[in-house]
C-alpha cells in the first residue's frame, strides 16, 4: 500500500473533482447518476455545494472520487469558487438542448482557470444526449468542434438515460491517474505530483465518446487511447477495432 493510501483508508488514489456550469444543465442528475444510479425527475436547484463519492478500481489500483457538484447562480459564485483549489478534474456541463449553456462553456472553463490548479484535467459533458431532432439545439457536429477548438475532450451523456454517464467520470479519472502515476510520488497525496509529468494528454482534443458506443473519431478507440489492451497492443476483445 502506498503511503497516500495509509492516509486515506484503503485507496490507493483520491481525485477532487469538480463539475461546474451554468444553472439547470444536469450538474446534480449527473452526479446522482454516477454515484447513486438514480435519476429524479423534480428538479431542485443546488444551494452552494453538494458532494458525493464513489470508488472504482482502474488498472488494478482503488480510486476514490470526490465530486463536487457547485451550484450555477451567480448568487453562490463567491462560495462554489473556493471549491476549485485542490481540484485534480474539472466537468463542465452544458445542456445540448440549451445554446445558452452552450455559448458560456469558454466562460466557464476561465473560471476554472482562476482558481483549479493548472495541472487540473478538463472535460466537457453535453447532458441530455437522448434528446434528438428538435429536441436539440446544438448538433453533435458543432458541439465537437467547439471541445477540438478549446482542446479539451467531450463526452455527449445523458442523465436521464444513464448512457455514458460512466464513461464521462471513469475516462478522465483515468486520464488523472496516468498523470500521477508518471509523475515522482511525494511525502503526501496532497502534495501529489498529479499532472506534473511532461507527457502527452490521455485524452486529447479529438476524444469523442458518443452515444451507442465510445469510439472515438479519426480511427481511434477510447479503450486503447486509454491503454486498455490485451497486453500486445491491440484493443481488447469486445472494443471497436
Amino acid at each position: 500500500m502506498t503511503e497516500a493510501a495509509a492516509h486515506h483508508g484503503d485507496a490507493d488514489f483520491i481525485f477532487k473533482l469538480v463539475v461546474i456550469g451554468d444553472l439547470g444543465v444536469g450538474k446534480s442528475a449527473l452526479l446522482r447518476r454516477f454515484v447513486d444510479g438514480l435519476y429524479d425527475t423534480t428538479y431542485t436547484a443546488t444551494i452552494g455545494v453538494d458532494f458525493g463519492t464513489r470508488s472504482c478500481t482502474l488498472d488494478g489500483k482503488k480510486v476514490k472520487l470526490q465530486i463536487w457538484d457547485t451550484a450555477g447562480s451567480e448568487r453562490f459564485r463567491a462560495i462554489t469558487s473556493s471549491y476549485y483549489r485542490g481540484a485534480h478534474g474539472v466537468i463542465v456541463v452544458f445542456d445540448v438542448s440549451d445554446r445558452k449553456s452552450f455559448e458560456r462553456v469558454r466562460y466557464w472553463l476561465a473560471e476554472a482557470g482562476k482558481s483549479a490548479p493548472v495541472t487540473a484535467r478538463r472535460m466537457l459533458v453535453g447532458n441530455k444526449c437522448d434528446l434528438t431532432g428538435e429536441g436539440r439545439s446544438i448538433s453533435r457536429d458543432e458541439a465537437f468542434d467547439l471541445a477540438d477548438g478549446l482542446g479539451v475532450p467531450l463526452v455527449e451523456a445523458s442523465a436521464k438515460s444513464s448512457e455514458n454517464v460512466e464513461e464521462a467520470f471513469l475516462s478522465l479519472a483515468r486520464a488523472i491517474k496516468a498523470s500521477a502515476t508518471r509523475a515522482i510520488p511525494a511525502q503526501s497525496f496532497d502534495s501529489y505530483a498529479v499532472g506534473t509529468s511532461s507527457v502527452g494528454s490521455e485524452l486529447g482534443a479529438a476524444t469523442r465518446i458518443r452515444p451507442r458506443g465510445i469510439c472515438l473519431g479519426r480511427g481511434t478507440c477510447l479503450l486503447h487511447a486509454l491503454g486498455r489492451t490485451d497486453g500486445g497492443g491491440q484493443p481488447r476483445e469486445g472494443c471497436c477495432a
